[in-house]
Formats: structure tokens, C-alpha cells, sequence
């Protein structure tokens, strides 16, 4: 992806400014995006970008919002019922309150949609009446989240609260001064002015927040200040007003007052260059994005001094360059993130943004002043994505740099838990019709075959229990038990498919087969047979990401040690798994633990543990370190202390109770674990010795006999 591609300040794209008033701005270029996939935007009409970089654009050849993650370099369409389908959209804004506002010119009404795209209410409709529309182009929303429409084949303009309730109208057909023939783009200023642009007198026309008219600026034609049916309005911090041009390839620039300060732009695909330039967005940093409809990407500028003061003296300073040779590794439960230092003398940290597979949350980790990063707050299972900007002594930031992406993967599952797929339950006469429900069911088991983490129960064999018993074909919880007795299912899904349309839904829930429990639920769509498959292959990637998160791992080190070690964890009095332990830096690792508590193991028969942790609890989604676990040689161990062992012996003691079976008491000396051959060996060599010292123990030998049963009853 071409992201955010900064020239160097000597060489790069600038214009010089003709008025005196800006004789030391600059136009900075400040780079350019150029989505993977831009075949996916067909007719681009108007673009809003997002605090944490996210860009929502209206498609009117496309009817719908397509939301765009320039750090993923991915589309997401709007999803919605049938009802709330959109046509030709022509513009959209975002409220103070995070909601996303849409002129649904088609249907001559005003969408309101929570942040996801999801719908909340519209107002308005068809009509000359106040409250109503036809067909609406332009919109724009205060601070107060009042919604000001350019109803433009009604020839003014409508206010209204930020609930969609008719205030006010101002305008009507007409060349007067206060009469539109064609409003197509609206903006505000401090909520002290509203512009509007009139695409068919070639105007831009000046309000006063309760729509009385004060002035007017444009004309026909190709110099500056004229226009050729010119299309939206912004205005920046400083009350600059740019408007979109797009049939003279510009964006033009003028003053509070309407005087005309200069252009962005000539004809062409290059930097700096545009088609069809009908988008423009600028944000509170006075970052000038704007949109060509043709081409399909989006340029940024920004207006700057180059000159400025420092330390009381005049120099030129620009912001950083961007960082080069980013790099994201994997490792250890962690994500070594490392770039190339900047070249710049005055550079002070980094600022690195990340987001993960399974959020929609882009994080900064600001003030890095190294030129690596160890993010150890990460989940296996999922995929990370980084980014980095340098920032130097000004708090001038350079460009997004490129992105890196990694996959926390999930190491040595522990065990795999047996899954059965039901038959998906057809919700509509579509579904039915085409008997979706068995063949979702088919893809998924192969999917989820194909990724290796569960154990599959084979879709014939499961057919062929169920109508032995008479079992309800779709994953009733009653039938999913009773195939778990006979199967030894751990977990089952079962889910239901939906066709509206081309559009088919498909919701899945893995459910626990003993509790009955929901341990995670998903949903996917497809537009069309097609993506069918595609669709259910998400969906088993979603399944399997959340089903790990719901399991617990462990890591540490067993430090000394020369030889081949194995780490060993029971539960409930039996082997539950084992690691080898690396020969190198001594480190075990075990993932897809489930919750609950076990006792850890050191299996050789060179060594023995002076301090192994007892009872672990293992929580579900969390990562836990063992403390170091340190080695003493067995030969070291069992060196015999002859004054030692008989004065303990002579000394009368009563014999300690027999001890219940379990797991964290039994002696070092004989584990309840599987050993090894050589490990058996080791021990019954070891028995005659232990013989020889009973032997000089003549009146206890009974009590001795007594308390060596013990072991024996634990095994």
C-alpha cells in the first residue's frame, strides 16, 4: 500500500504561496493512499477520517459507506437489513458523539448510524414539506450535533437537532442572493457561518448561523476563484475555505472573505495531481485529504511555515523522516517490534501504533526512545499489526511508516478437545430450499480439519449415531450430550443459516457439552453462493481464535542443567501433558491449558527439583509465569551422612499418619508421574541402598514397613 509516503522537504512536491499575507506557507504533500483493493470503491463521493485513522467513505456507484483501515490496508462494507438499504449517497459526516450521518440522496432521507454502520434511525422522505427531501446532497453537523441537509431539488437548506427533528429551512429557488438553483455541499465555521456551495451558479454563498445571507465569491470559468460546477466545502482552524473543483482538477483556497489565496492541484495522476478531486476532508490538525473519484485514492496535504524559531535563533526545521526497515518477530509469548534509527539530529522518541485481529481498537504506545520494542501484552492465536511515526524536539511527527504484521502463533497445544458438527438450522424458506443447513455443516468440519485444532468427529459417523438414537439433527443440547456419552464430545456447534436475497447470515455457538454453556458465538455473511465457502472458513478461523482465548498457558526455566529434561504437568492424579525443556536457555512452554489446578514435574533421572511450585492454577485467557526452578544432581542429593541418618533413627518418633492420595504430597523420590525407562531404572537401583539403613533400624522395623505402604497406595 502507498501509505502516508512522505517527499524529502528539498526535493519534494510544495507550492509557494503568491499572497503576501502567506508568504511563508508551504503546501507540505504529505503522502498518498492508495487502497490494495480500490476496484471496490466505484463511484467515490465524499470522505470523513476518523481520530484513530479510520476513513469512511460514500460510494454512490457502489450504494453504500465503505469503511477503510489505512494501517491493514482493508475494506469493510456496511452491513444492514434490506429495509435500511442505501442509494447513492453523496455525503457523510460524523457528530460530536461518534455517530455517522448520511445523505441517502437516493431515498431523499438522512441515515443516522452508530460507529460500527450500524443502524440507528433516518429522517425525512420524499416531499416539498419542512422535515422532507429531495434528493439531498450535502450535509454537515455543529458542535452542538445539529444537522444542517443541502436539500438540493428543493433549493435550500434544512436544520435540525441532532435527534432529526425539523428547526428551521432557509432558501428557495431563485438568482437572488439568499436562492440557490443547485446546493450540493454545506459546511460550518465555529458554528458562526455556514458556506454553501451552488454547483450550478458557480457560488460559494456566506450565512450567518440563523441563515441570513452575508456575501457570495465565484464565478464561471478556469481562473482563479472561478469554478466549473465545484461540489463540497470545508474550512480549516484558521477559517481558510477550500472547495472542490473537480472539473478544473483543483482544490481552490480562499479567505474568510472569499478571497482567493491559491490552488492545490493541476490535471493528471501524479503527486499533487488529480481527475476528479470531489472529496475533501480536512481535520483538526488542518490536514487536507481529498478524494479523486477517478483515480481512487486519496491525497493529504498540509499548509505550513517552514521557518520558525528555536532557541532564539532562525532556522529551518521540518518534521522527521519516515521510519525505515520496521520488522515485527514473534518469540516466547512476545513481539519484538525494531526499525532503523532516524537520521535527523534533533529526533527525541517514536510513537508505535498497533491493533490485533480480533479488535477494531488502534493503540499507541507513545515515547519509545529505543528503536526496538518487546510487547509482551499479546494473546496467542491472534494476529498483530504495527506501525511506527518518529517524532523529534518540536513534537513534529513524520509519516506513518509501513506496516508489519505478525502472528502470535499458537505453540504445543496441549490437548485437543473433541468437537462434533450439527446440521445448521435453515431459518428461511431460501436456506430450506437449498439445503444450506448440512452444507454449511460440511464446510466447517473441513475447515476446521484443515486447521488442526480440534479433533473432528467425521460428519457420517455422526449422522450415523444420531439416527440410531433419534437424535435431533441441529445440535439440540439433550441429543449434543448424549452423543458426547457415546462419542466423548468435549464440545459441539450448532448454528443457523439465514438467505435474504443474495445476502445469507450464518451464526454459529460452541457450546460446552457438560454445562451447556455458549463459550463463544460468531456470525459471518456472504453476498451470493460463491462466498459461501470463503465465509465459513472465517468463520472456523473466528471459532478457533475465541475458543483459545478461553484456555490458559504457562512458561519458565529449569536452570542448571546438561542433559535432556522433560516438564511435566498432572491433574487430578494423572499425566495431563509434557514439554521438553530447551537445551539452550531452559525454557518450557504449554498452551490450550483448561482452567483449573495442576501439580508440575521434572522427569530425568540426573536431577532433582528443590522448589517446585505445587498446585497451579491456571486461569482461562491468561499467560503465567513460573518462577525459575533450580536443579541439585541426585548423586549430590544422596550422599550418605553416616553420623547423620542413625542419631536421626534413635531418636523416637511416632510414625506419621497415612497420608490420603495426592498429588502435591508424594515424596521426591517416587513421583506419581510415567518416568521414563532410565527414571525406573534409576530407582530400583536406588532400593537396596534404602534397605541397607532399615536394616540397622531393628526395633522399628514394623513402623518403617507401615509407612513405605504409603507410596504404593498412591500409585
Amino acid at each position: 500500500m502507498k501509505s502516508y509516503k512522505r517527499a524529502i522537504i528539498f526535493f519534494g512536491f510544495f507550492i509557494l504561496l503568491s499572497t503576501p499575507a502567506y508568504a511563508q506557507e508551504v503546501l507540505e504533500y504529505l503522502g498518498a493512499i492508495t487502497p490494495k483493493e480500490s476496484k471496490l470503491l466505484k463511484e467515490p463521493s465524499s470522505i470523513v477520517v476518523e481520530k484513530d485513522g479510520r476513513i469512511i467513505i460514500s460510494d454512490i456507484g457502489g450504494n453504500d459507506l465503505k469503511f477503510y483501515y489505512p494501517l491493514e490496508d482493508s475494506f469493510l462494507k456496511l452491513k444492514g437489513d434490506e429495509k435500511q438499504k442505501i442509494s447513492k449517497p453523496r455525503d457523510v459526516k460524523v457528530s460530536p458523539d461518534g455517530n455517522i450521518v448520511v445523505a441517502d440522496t437516493g431515498n431523499s432521507r438522512i441515515l443516522v448510524l452508530d460507529r460500527m454502520g450500524n443502524f440507528l434511525f433516518s429522517f425525512g422522505s420524499s416531499g416539498k414539506e419542512p422535515g422532507f427531501f429531495k434528493y439531498p446532497e450535502g450535509l454537515t453537523v455543529d458542535n452542538h450535533g445539529r444537522i444542517y441537509v443541502a436539500d438540493t431539488g428543493n433549493y435550500r437548506i434544512q436544520i435540525f437537532s441532532k435527534d432529526g427533528i425539523f428547526t428551521k429551512a432557509f432558501g428557495k429557488y431563485g438568482n437572488k442572493d439568499n436562492e440557490f438553483f443547485s446546493p450540493t455541499g454545506i459546511s460550518i465555521y465555529q458554528d458562526k457561518f455556514i458556506f454553501v456551495v451552488d454547483s450550478k451558479k458557480n457560488h460559494i454563498m456566506k450565512f450567518d448561523i440563523e441563515g441570513n445571507f452575508i456575501s457570495r465569491f465565484g464565478q464561471d470559468g478556469k481562473g482563479d476563484g472561478q469554478f466549473e460546477n465545484p461540489t463540497k466545502v470545508d474550512v480549516d482552524t484558521n477559517g481558510n475555505i477550500l472547495v472542490a473543483d473537480p472539473e478544473n482538477y483543483r482544490i481552490q483556497r480562499f479567505t474568510l472573505d472569499g478571497k482567493f489565496i491559491n490552488a492545490i492541484g493541476s490535471k493528471g495522476s501524479g503527486r499533487g495531481q488529480f481527475m476528479n478531486p470531489r472529496g475533501i476532508y480536512i481535520d483538526t490538525f488542518d490536514k487536507i485529504y481529498i478524494m479523486d473519484s477517478q483515480i481512487k485514492n486519496i491525497q493529504i496535504f498540509k499548509f505550513t511555515l517552514p521557518l520558525a524559531k528555536k532557541e532564539g535563533k532562525g532556522v529551518m526545521f521540518n518534521p522527521p523522516s519516515t521510519p525505515k526497515g520496521l520488522k515485527a518477530t514473534y518469540s516466547n509469548g512476545e513481539i519484538t517490534v525494531s526499525w532503523e534509527k532516524n537520521p535527523e539530529a534533533d529526533m527525541d522518541h517514536y510513537n508505535l501504533y498497533k491493533k490485533d485481529s480480533k479488535s477494531d481498537q488502534l493503540i499507541e504506545i507513545p515515547d519509545i526512545k529505543e528503536t526496538q520494542y518487546k510487547d509482551k501484552n499479546i494473546k496467542e492465536g491472534l494476529t498483530y499489526t504495527y506501525s511506527i511515526k518518529a517524532v523529534d524536539a518540536e513534537k513534529l511527527s513524520s509519516p506513518m511508516s509501513e506496516i508489519k504484521s505478525v502472528t502470535a502463533e499458537i505453540a504445543g497445544v496441549t490437548k485437543k478437545a473433541k468437537v462434533a458438527v450439527f446440521t445448521f438450522k435453515e431459518a428461511s424458506e431460501k436456506a430450506r430450499a437449498g439445503g444450506f443447513g448440512d452444507a454449511i455443516a460440511e464446510f466447517l468440519t473441513t475447515s476446521l480439519v484443515n486447521l488442526g485444532y480440534f479433533d473432528v468427529v467425521e460428519r457420517e459417523q455422526l449422522k450415523k449415531i444420531i439416527e440410531e438414537q433419534s437424535l435431533s439433527q441441529t445440535g439440540a443440547l439433550e441429543a449434543a450430550q448424549k452423543i458426547g456419552e457415546i462419542m466423548g464430545v468435549d464440545v459441539f456447534i450448532a448454528g443457523s443459516v439465514t438467505q435474504l436475497g443474495e445476502l445469507i447470515e450464518i451464526d454459529s455457538r460452541l457450546i460446552d457439552n457438560i454445562t451447556g454453556k455458549v463459550i463463544t458465538a460468531q456470525n459471518v455473511s456472504s453476498e451470493g453462493l460463491q462466498k459461501v465457502r470463503e465465509a465459513v472458513k472465517e468463520m472456523a478461523n473466528k471459532i478457533v481464535t475465541n475458543y483459545h482465548l478461553q484456555l490458559g498457558s504457562l512458561f519458565g526455566v529449569v536452570n542448571p542443567h546438561d542433559t535432556e529434561i522433560t516438564v511435566a504437568l498432572e491433574s487430578n492424579g494423572k499425566l495431563y501433558t509434557s514439554s521438553k525443556v530447551n537445551k539452550e536457555n531452559g525454557r518450557y512452554n504449554f498452551s490450550g491449558l483448561l482452567a483449573g489446578t495442576y501439580q508440575i514435574k521434572i522427569l530425568t533421572d540426573k536431577y532433582e527439583a528443590s522448589n517446585l511450585p505445587q498446585n497451579l492454577a491456571i486461569v482461562g485467557g491468561q499467560r503465567t509465569e513460573i518462577p525459575e526452578i533450580q536443579l541439585t544432581s541426585k548423586e549430590i542429593a544422596k550422599k550418605p551422612v553416616p553420623e547423620t541418618i542413625p542419631s536421626q533413627v534413635q531418636t523416637p518418633v511416632h510414625p506419621p499418619p497415612p497420608q490420603e492420595p495426592s498429588i502435591s504430597s508424594a515424596p521426591t523420590e517416587a513421583p506419581t508421574v510415567v518416568l521414563p525407562p532410565a527414571a525406573v531404572s534409576e530407582e530400583k537401583k536406588a532400593e537396596p541402598d534404602k534397605a541397607e539403613v532399615k536394616d540397622e533400624k531393628q526395633p522399628e522395623t514394623k513402623e518403617e514397613h507401615e509407612t513405605t505402604e504409603t507410596p504404593k497406595g498412591e500409585q
